[in-house]
């Protein structure tokens, strides 16, 4: 697992503001459609300290009136309430300066009351909405964030997530995966903008040489690289590979040099396909690029702009066209592999290794961005208790006119919850025993 401290820090500063972004697109959108936000959390729970209570608001009779943030409410104050209070107006709408609650033996007799006293606006009556205001609190488990909303699902208050129209629901729900795809092409963009390391220089090598193969045969090793095929200089790799394939059942000539510098030809048969084993090449070998020189390359911003989303698009469709790979075969299971908050420390660990090395933060920035569109793709997975399992009662909902009860939605989500806690409790296990190799 290597050097652990580093690796819950790397996670910390990596995945920890994603969540964090993500529950901000939950919030922004819940407030902007009447939803009441109890708690806005960084960190998971339990609950270390309340930082702050946001402003809030009252109707006392059919006035309304907003609360400062941090206001200091009586101790039962609630709807039915029958309080004296006094405002005063900043900006055009009424702020709450004094309250106070009528004890029960005297609120039958109090008498409605707006009337204008200097510079204050004094008001009796019954208390017919109160929201004190979103708490923002820190806890102790410090691994991103949480949005608590009124009634997730319980839609007897009328400011409830659950009571709100299937529109806002959808777009609250959307928006934390929406705002990780916004996050992932700022941070791409980033990266292309603070400069990438380019090869501009590179060699085809030899990767693995398969045992008992012509390869082998012909004293081919990894790491080898291959200068010319039949005296054709090879750049790319598709050159060899399509010289290969264009004369199967012949011996080929390929001019290569070792580690040691040391040049030569070799003749190495190129096997037809009825003559090799599955999953061998005609000569055994698999092959890919080796850099000898670097520069890095700045990107301005309306080439990050593209690049990065060419990146988006490029991971999003990879994610998309994986399970359909593993049907067919195309990928062996063995090379995929769900990653969980340890898995992702490594990885972010092995990024910023490379970007250390490499001297920028392309590598490092790059990670970022793929675990920000792997967040938003798996919270748009139709699951219980995720933003996509949220989202296909809200398409029930609009496809069958009709509400599923929410006593049933919510032991759904509960069931799923279960579900994905005992799953991330299994992927922590595999993280722990099987670490995930370096990829950089």
């Amino acid at each position: 697992m290597g050097d652990f401290p580093r690796l819950v820090l790397s996670f910390l500063l990596v995945l920890g503001p994603l969540v964090i972004l993500h529950e901000l697109g939950h919030f922004w959108f819940a407030k902007r459609a009447g939803i009441r936000v109890l708690e806005f959390g960084l960190g998971f729970p339990p609950r270390a300290r309340k930082l702050w209570r946001g402003m809030g608001k009252l109707r006392i009779g059919s006035t309304w009136v907003h609360t400062p943030r941090n206001f200091k409410f009586p101790a039962k104050l609630a709807d039915g309430a029958v309080v004296n209070a006094s405002a005063v107006e900043v900006k055009g709408r009424l702020m709450l300066h004094s309250i106070e609650l009528i004890h029960a033996d005297q609120a039958s007799a109090a008498t409605p009351l707006k009337e204008l006293a200097g510079d204050r606006v004094r008001l009796r009556g019954e208390v017919t909405y109160f929201d004190p205001g979103t708490e923002y609190t820190l806890n102790w488990l410090p691994i991103g964030g949480f949005v608590r909303m009124l009634g997730e699902e319980d839609p007897s208050a009328p400011d409830s997530f659950a009571a709100a129209s299937k529109r806002h629901r959808a777009a609250v729900l959307l928006a934390g995966p929406g705002m990780n795809f916004l996050a992932a092409l700022v941070i791409f963009c980033a990266a292309y903008m603070l400069g990438q390391l380019v090869a501009d220089k590179v060699s085809v090598a030899i990767g693995e040489v398969a045992p008992g193969s012509p390869a082998e045969q012909a004293g081919l090793v990894s790491e080898m690289k291959v200068l010319a095929v039949e005296g054709i200089p090879v750049d790319q790799p598709d050159v060899l590979i399509d010289y290969t394939h264009a004369h199967l059942g012949e011996t080929i000539e390929l001019t290569v040099r070792d580690a040691a510098g040391t040049q030569r030809d070799v003749g190495v048969f190129a096997r037809p396909d009825d003559q090799r084993p599955a999953g061998q090449g005609p000569m055994g070998i698999t092959i890919g690029t080796l850099a000898e020189s670097y520069t890095i390359v700045y990107r301005s911003f309306p080439e990050a702009v593209g690049k990065a989303l060419e990146s988006t698009r490029g991971v999003v469709q990879g994610m998309a066209s994986l399970p359909g790979l593993l049907l067919s075969g195309e990928v062996d299971p063995d090379q995929t592999r769900f990653i969980g908050p340890l898995g992702i420390g490594q990885m972010t660990l092995y990024a910023f290794e490379a970007s250390v090395d490499q001297g920028v933060l392309f590598p490092l920035l790059q990670m970022a961005g793929v675990i920000s569109i792997a967040l938003a793709v798996t919270n748009l997975l139709p699951l219980p208790a995720l933003d996509g399992g949220r989202l296909v009662f809200v398409v029930l909902e609009a496809i069958r006119g009709k509400r599923i009860s929410p006593e049933k939605e919510a032991l759904v989500h509960f069931a799923g919850m279960v579900f994905l806690l005992a799953m991330a409790v299994l992927i922590t296990i595999q993280d722990v025993s099987s670490p995930i190799p370096n990829p950089f």
